[in-house]
């Protein structure tokens, strides 16, 4: 088992959570970096960015290698990280799929908001 930090389309009440289910809810929590949304793309896309630490808030899952091995299938635009995130005050090691780095930022609409909701704001 692994755990999994998701910040987009794969968190609760969004289009993709169902790639999830029998997964375990550990909680919310957060990482630090930036949130980006491609013009004419409905999801988001992480970056780490050390320089300006802002926060980002998703969920995080225990899932199985069998679940994990799909979501790697499933995200051919990020690669899968380790990473740590906060969750009630404690620092949780896990994994997070980042943005790769090749993609056309310059484009992207930065999301200032701390969590997605399916929309860039």
């Amino acid at each position: 088992m692994r755990i999994v930090f998701v910040y987009g389309t794969l968190m609760a009440n969004q289009r993709n959570h169902h790639v999830l289910l029998g997964s375990k809810f550990l909680g919310n929590g957060f990482v630090y970096g930036k949130l980006y949304q491609f013009p004419l793309r409905n999801y988001p896309i992480f970056r780490p960015n050390r320089s300006t630490p802002n926060m980002v808030i998703g969920e995080l899952y225990e899932v199985s290698e069998q679940t994990l091995a799909s979501l790697d299938r499933r995200e051919v635009l990020y690669k899968r990280k380790a990473y740590r995130a906060t969750v009630d005050g404690h620092i949780v090691d896990c994994d997070l799929y980042e943005g790769l780095k090749y993609l056309p930022f310059f484009l992207a609409k930065n999301i200032s908001s701390k969590r997605w909701d399916g929309t860039a704001k």
